[in-house]
C-alpha cells in the first residue's frame, strides 16, 4: 500500500477512527491523528481510489502553546472527541518539551 499521508517531522502519537455522526455525516469514518511535537490534532478524510485509498489532511485542533503535546485522541460515548495533552513534562528525547516554562507544565484532557 502506498503512503497515504506525509507528516514531515511530526511525532505521531495517537490515532482514532471516528464512528459517530455527532459532528455530521462528513466526519463519520474519518481519522484523527495527534502530532505530539507540532501542537496539533489533524483530520484525515479517506476516499477509495481503486484498490487503495487517498487522503485529504486538514488541521482539527491547533495550539500556539509550545507546551501543548497531544498524545491521544479517543471518541467518547456521546460522539465527542477526547484529546489527551501531556503538557511539557516529557523532555527526554523531545526537544520541543518545556520550551515555555522551566518547570513541568500540567497536561489536560479536552473535549471537542
Amino acid at each position: 500500500m502506498p503512503v497515504l499521508s506525509h507528516q514531515g517531522p511530526a511525532a505521531i502519537s495517537g490515532l482514532a477512527r471516528y464512528e459517530s455522526n455527532a459532528f455530521g455525516p462528513d466526519y463519520q469514518d474519518n481519522l484523527f491523528t495527534c502530532l505530539f511535537n507540532l501542537q496539533k490534532v489533524t483530520r484525515q478524510v479517506l476516499s477509495q481510489d481503486g484498490a487503495t485509498f487517498k487522503v485529504a489532511d486538514s488541521d482539527f485542533v491547533v495550539s500556539d502553546n509550545k507546551d501543548f503535546h497531544p498524545t491521544d485522541v479517543v471518541e467518547d460515548a456521546d460522539g465527542s472527541l477526547l484529546i489527551v495533552d501531556t503538557g511539557g513534562w516529557y523532555k527526554l528525547c523531545c526537544p520541543t518539551s518545556q520550551l515555555v516554562e522551566a518547570r513541568c507544565s500540567r497536561g489536560h484532557l479536552s473535549r471537542s
